[in-house]
């Protein structure tokens, strides 16, 4: 049970020990007085004394403020009068521990009648304690005849009664006092431990404070600050010691209107709102939009809401992430799209979840076939490479990717197709990939000429009167012609590495072995005249030995090509004998150049994937790890806005990669288009030196722009001029050491626009300078190199120019001397040209193919709605069929100007529909609208007997000429 206090104690024994008194002269009451004078208590002999009830004098400050008094001269009492009351006089001064004796007031009762009292105060103290806790006053009813005495500090008083009287009092004190002493021990104890309990629960509630790697805070119902920790503050940017006191609309009037409705939905309700994101700005950040995840709790005791306990959380920088995986997941689905390399989805049990358009054409089967599960890899690929795949997914399976190999695959129509595949496991069972597919049939194929061309070569050498022989780089021989063996009589097995010197003449032996090691060592040709042993007679004839060394792209010998010519009938006939030695060296010339450029197409197709394998996943790598450490909650602020910032960095590095492969393959496919429009080239100039300017200050760079204003505007894409001009900024930044120096000058030459980019940067090598504008080429293409980047830059820039009718090249002194980017477009022509009246016609005609008949042929609809669409928009009458058989159907009925089909349909494809048509004599114009868009395709279309090939995409502007110039071509 809870203790009381003091007073409280002191009320339970005074009115415990009280008695009814009389109201007659000398019968006394009690009443009992906190510090503050208020009264606590009072006996009912008070109450008859002072004719109020207990619950009427109970709660009063004093006794004068319960009824009028006065004086015993008939002036008003003032309570300064009085000796001491609850320790202290009442005129303000410290009272002495003693009694307040003898004090005589007049006392208008409450039915109005005047009473006389005689009043003596008792303080009552705690243990050693200077100041009253309480002060206990005996009020005593005299009579009027007494006043004179009383009123002069005597009594008038039976002595023996009031003897008695205050014996009593004084018993009852002593009562009180002890057990009011007991009871404060008791009470102090239990102080001490609530105490302590209170010091322990702020203590936890300022450690959470303190600690919480969120923020919180706490609102009283005015929505007034109470306690917050500093994270809030620090969100809120604002200082904690500003927030307390005030209320969440002086700290945050940007959320006010938001937040406080929810306040009084907690307050009114009782019931939490829990993980609510909120979105705003705050007066640390003005006009910089954040985000919150916030909570709030109400704060409950004894069934009323008291205030709402805060939670707030910024993922600002979370969803910030999120926005960049999102747009990073983005620019990768647009590279899938572009079909550059074919790239399929799926389980190392054969599954094929998602393929795009270039792997669906590599193998010839539809996206549906696989994703149905009709068809699975493990289904086209030859049972003799099931193994080397096997072999490759356990490699995957340890070291999450897998080497890329070569393989083949079964089309469709039965066909194999070589293919170079390269593969990631992905999930945490690792039984799915992402597979990256390029077709290499051309290289396969070249390496069939190779190998056809080594046969040749062969063929050849066997068919030539001369001896011919290849050697290792260390001059172990190790091929021979027929005409060898014929002569020598001696086998491969004998003859290969030192075995041919038995044959010769031994007095030609040690002059030949020293050339040859000489030869060897340091790599020249060389040049000898010997004889051999013919084997039908034994005869030592004269031959003129040859041999030079073949070269890698590194200057190593990888082979020693040889000859051997009989010489002993045409010794003196030198002429001859050149003739036919010259020829002979430029048949093995031109084979080594035919072989030299095969294996530079295969080599620039290998440092291309790896360069591409290597720039794709580079930025991938920070992103994806850094996000996983923001998932896991692990990071401090500053940490984690470092996060943020090389996610961000290598995003936009992946996406400007992205976007190069995009634009190289829109110039590749002719499928690149000019908005262009009179522009001024100094803006544009501009606006790319602004969005490189930081790049050139964070290497303290210094820019000196000139630009003429005087230089005329120029017809063009505004968007693609810059993209040129950021390029070339770019890589005069990356390739300028810091503090180095960038010129940009725009001027007039003649009737060009000349822009110059000039940097004191590591310059550009002589050898590579006239291929720095050719796709994947780089200086330096090693694993060591400096500078990444696919080699794409330089070369979309100049199809830009040119697509401007301009022209760029570069020039430098050599390493470490700079390079000079020149660009050069023409003016525009000042002069206005009248429009022709052929052109003002035209622009009157209502449309291009008004009153034209077309039939329509595809199998997917909305292939075929789109252009049924477009034809008709251009003033066609257009028929439409799903099928070869429906489209031989309405010809019987339906006579066209021209007719569009699809190549690839069920039963019978769009080759087999024009055939059909060709052999009944119609000459009806024909275009083939089909996705198949390589060369080989665009020959069959015409060899079937369509007039035009367009590949999907189409461009409809295209797709209305070429049917417009077609069907007057067949008037």
């Amino acid at each position: 049970m809870q203790e009381k206090s003091p007073v409280s104690q002191a009320e339970r024994s005074f009115s415990s020990n009280a008695q009814p008194a009389s109201l007659s002269s000398g019968k006394a009451g009690m009443v009992l007085q906190s510090a503050d004078g208020t009264i606590q208590a009072c006996d009912v002999a008070a109450e008859q004394l002072l004719g109020y009830s207990s619950e009427q004098i109970i709660g009063q400050i004093s006794l004068h403020a319960l009824g009028r008094t006065i004086c015993p001269d008939g002036s008003p009492f003032a309570i300064d009068q009085l000796g001491m009351i609850a320790g202290r006089n009442f005129n303000g001064t410290a009272a002495p521990r003693q009694p307040g004796q003898n004090a005589v007031i007049g006392f208008y009762r409450a039915d109005g009648t005047l009473v006389w009292l005689q009043l003596d105060s008792n303080p009552l103290f705690q243990n050693n304690a200077t100041t009253p806790y309480a002060v206990v006053t005996t009020l005593r009813a005299i009579t009027p005849a007494r006043l004179d005495g009383s009123s002069k500090g005597g009594s008038n008083l039976d002595r023996p009664q009031a003897e008695a009287d205050l014996d009593r009092v004084e018993a009852k004190l002593d009562r009180l006092n002890q057990v009011l002493n007991h009871n404060m021990t008791s009470l102090a104890v239990q102080l001490g431990q609530a105490q302590r309990l209170s010091h322990q629960r702020l203590a936890e509630i300022e450690a959470i404070y303190a600690t919480a790697p969120i923020g919180l805070y706490f609102v009283d119902t005015d929505f007034r600050y109470v306690r917050v920790n500093e994270l809030l503050a620090e969100i809120n940017g604002t200082p904690a010691s500003e927030h307390i006191g005030r209320t969440f609309r002086e700290v945050l009037p940007e959320l006010a209107d938001s937040i406080e409705p929810l306040f009084r939905h907690v307050i009114e309700t009782g019931e939490p709102i829990l993980d609510l994101e909120v979105v705003g700005t705050n007066c640390a950040q003005p006009g910089v939009e954040r985000v919150w995840l916030s909570s709030y709790y109400p704060f409950v005791e004894d069934g009323r809401v008291l205030g709402i306990n805060g939670v707030v959380q910024e993922i600002t920088d979370r969803k910030r992430v999120e926005q960049a995986l999102q747009d990073t997941e983005t620019r990768l689905t647009r590279f899938v799209d572009s079909d550059l390399i074919g790239i399929s989805f799926g389980d190392i049990y054969g599954g094929v979840k998602y393929a795009n358009d270039e792997f669906l054409r590599i193998i010839g089967y539809s996206r549906q076939e696989f994703e149905s599960g009709q068809v699975k890899w493990t289904d086209i690929t030859p049972s003799e490479w099931l193994q080397v795949d096997q072999q490759s997914i356990a490699e995957a399976q340890a070291h999450k990717a897998c080497t890329p190999h070569e393989k083949e695959y079964i089309r469709k129509d039965g066909s194999r197709v070589w293919v170079l595949i390269g593969f990631t496991l992905i999930g945490e069972a690792q039984e799915e990939y992402v597979a990256f597919v390029l077709d290499i049939s051309d290289r396969k194929r070249s390496e069939e000429a190779l190998r056809q061309s080594e046969q040749n070569f062969r063929a050849l050498a066997d068919s030539m009167p001369n001896m011919f022989w290849t050697a290792r780089p260390d001059g172990w021989l190790e091929y021979y012609n027929q005409r060898w063996f014929d002569y020598t009589g001696l086998t491969l097995e004998q003859s290969q590495g030192w075995g041919w010197e038995p044959v010769l003449h031994p007095d030609d032996l040690p002059r030949c072995i020293d050339l040859c090691n000489e030869s060897i060592r340091t790599g020249k040709d060389y040049q000898i005249e010997y004889r051999f042993r013919r084997a039908s007679d034994g005869q030592y004839r004269w031959f003129l030995g040859r041999a030079f060394p073949l070269r890698d792209e590194n200057g190593q010998i990888i082979r020693w090509y040889g000859s051997c010519t009989d010489i002993h009938d045409q010794k003196c006939a030198v002429e001859e004998r050149d003739r036919y030695a010259e020829q002979s060296l430029r048949a093995l010339a031109q084979e080594q150049t035919i072989r030299q450029e095969a294996e530079r197409a295969n080599q620039l197709k290998d440092e291309f994937l790896a360069v591409l394998s290597h720039e794709l996943r580079t930025p991938l790598n920070p992103i994806l790890g850094w996000a996983k450490l923001l998932q896991s909650g692990r990071l401090s602020p500053e940490k984690t806005q470092d996060a943020v910032t090389t996610i961000e960095r290598n995003a936009k590095l992946q996406s400007q990669l992205v976007e190069d492969l995009l634009d190289m393959s829109r110039i590749m496919r002719g499928k690149l288009t000019l908005n262009q429009f009179p522009i001024n080239l100094g803006f544009v100039i501009s606006a790319a030196l602004e969005t490189i300017r930081l790049a050139a200050d964070a290497k303290a760079i210094r820019l000196n722009v000139t630009l003429d204003p005087n230089v005329r505007s120029i017809l063009g894409d505004a968007g693609r001029l810059q993209q040129v001009f950021w390029n070339l900024l770019s890589n005069a930044i990356k390739f300028t050491p810091e503090r180095g120096q960038i010129d940009v000058t725009l001027t007039e030459v003649g009737n060009q626009a000349r822009v110059q980019v000039k940097d004191t940067g590591v310059g550009i090598d002589a050898e590579f300078l006239p291929h720095v504008f050719e796709y994947f080429r780089q200086e330096d293409g090693s694993t060591t190199r400096k500078f990444g980047g696919l080699g794409l830059g330089l070369a979309i820039a100049r199809q830009l120019v040119e697509l401007h009718s301009g022209r760029i090249w570069a020039e430098s002194l050599g390493d470490n001397q700079g390079a000079t980017f020149t660009v050069e477009i023409p003016l525009l022509k000042t002069e206005k040209t009248e429009p022709t009246r052929e052109a003002a016609e035209s622009s009157r005609r209502p449309s291009p193919l008004a009153g034209l008949h077309a039939l329509v042929v595809d199998d997917d609809f909305d292939a075929r709605d789109i252009v049924a669409f477009l034809l008709q928009d251009a003033g066609a009458i257009v028929q439409v069929a799903d099928s070869a058989s429906e489209a031989l159907s309405i010809l019987e009925r339906f006579n066209p100007d021209i007719l569009l089909s699809d190549i690839a349909m069920p039963e019978e494809d769009g080759y087999g529909l024009i055939e059909t048509i060709r052999a009944t004599g119609r000459t009806l114009p024909a275009i083939a609208l089909t996705a198949y868009a390589s060369e080989v395709d665009q020959e069959r279309a015409i060899a079937a007997g369509f007039q035009h090939h367009i590949s999907k995409p189409i461009d409809p502007d295209q797709v209305v000429a070429i049917v417009l110039d077609l069907v007057r071509d067949s008037m």
